[in-house]
C-alpha cells in the first residue's frame, strides 16, 4: 500500500511538471513493407540510481485513480503535435495510433476534448486512430453513445487485444469498430502452435469479410512475419520491424524501410 500511495503521488507530480516522455512504434503494411502509421506509447524516465519505470507498474495505478484522465489527455495532446511537427517535415506518416482507457471515455466532454486536439493540432480526424479495449465496449450505453460521436466524426476506432474477450464479433457488428489488433499473445505461438496458427487465420478471414483492418503486433521473428503475411494480414507491428523510438528517430526509420536497410 505505501508503494502504491507512493506511486499515485509520483505520478501526480510527473503530471505536473510533464515528466512523461513518448516513443512512437512503426506499424508496417504487410504487403509492401512500408511505414503506414505509428503507435504513442508512454514511457517515464526513472530518476538516477532509480529502478526503471515500466509502464506495466505506473498505467494501472493511473487507470485506477482519475490520474488517467489527465495522462491520457497529455499523450494526446502530444501524440498530435508530434504528428502535425512530421507533416511539416513532409513526412507522410499516415497515421497516429493512441490508446484511450475507461476512464477516459466515461469523461464528460471527451469527444470536445478529442475534437479540440485534432483543431489544434491541423489533423485530420482519420489521422487519429484510438486504441480500446473490448472492456470498454462492455460499459454500457454512454461508452456506445461516445463511440458513435467519435465514429461521426471520422475519428478511427481500433479494437486493442482482439481474441481475449468473449463478445468479440457481437462487439465488431454493434461498434463502429474499424480495426483490430490481435492480441500478442497468439502472435507469440506462431508458427509453432498449429491452434494459434488457426486462431490467426480465422481472425483475419473473418474482419477482412467484415471489412475491418487487421493489425498484428508484437512480431518478433522472420517466420512470424512470414505467416502473418501469406495469411494476408493487413499491417505488421513488432520489434522485428520497429522498435519503439524518439520522434526524432522516425524520419530516419522511414528513410531506412525506403531503401530496405531499417
Amino acid at each position: 500500500m505505501q508503494a502504491r500511495a507512493s506511486l499515485e503521488t509520483g505520478l501526480h507530480r510527473a503530471l505536473e511538471r510533464e515528466e512523461f516522455t513518448l516513443l512512437y512504434q512503426p506499424i508496417i503494411d504487410g504487403g509492401n513493407g512500408r511505414m503506414t502509421g505509428v503507435e504513442a506509447l508512454i514511457r517515464w524516465p526513472s530518476d538516477p540510481g532509480e529502478e526503471e519505470r515500466l509502464p506495466s507498474a505506473f498505467v494501472p495505478v493511473a487507470e485506477e485513480s482519475d490520474l488517467i484522465v489527465g495522462v491520457g489527455e497529455w499523450v494526446l495532446r502530444t501524440a498530435c503535435r508530434q504528428f502535425e511537427s512530421w507533416r511539416r517535415a513532409n513526412l507522410d506518416i499516415g497515421y497516429m495510433s493512441v490508446n484511450v482507457s475507461v476512464r477516459q471515455l466515461r469523461q464528460a466532454g471527451f469527444v470536445e476534448v478529442v475534437l479540440d486536439t485534432l483543431r489544434t493540432s491541423g489533423m485530420k480526424p482519420g489521422e487519429l486512430h484510438l486504441e480500446i479495449t473490448e472492456g470498454a465496449l462492455a460499459e454500457g450505453p454512454s461508452i456506445a453513445q461516445t463511440l458513435g460521436e467519435l465514429a461521426a466524426h471520422d475519428v478511427h476506432l481500433a479494437l486493442d487485444d482482439f481474441g481475449t474477450g468473449y463478445s468479440s464479433l457481437s462487439y465488431l457488428r454493434n461498434f463502429p469498430i474499424h480495426s483490430v489488433k490481435i492480441d500478442r499473445s497468439f502472435i507469440t505461438e506462431i508458427p509453432h502452435s498449429t491452434a494459434a496458427c488457426r486462431l490467426v487465420e480465422s481472425i483475419i478471414a473473418m474482419t477482412t469479410v467484415l471489412e475491418k483492418h487487421v493489425v498484428a503486433e508484437g512480431v518478433e521473428t522472420e517466420a512470424q512475419l512470414r505467416f502473418l503475411q501469406t495469411a494476408g494480414c493487413g499491417s505488421i507491428q513488432g520489434f522485428l520491424l520497429g522498435r519503439p523510438m524518439e520522434g526524432a528517430d522516425i524520419p530516419g526509420f522511414m528513410q531506412g524501410a525506403r531503401t530496405g536497410h531499417s
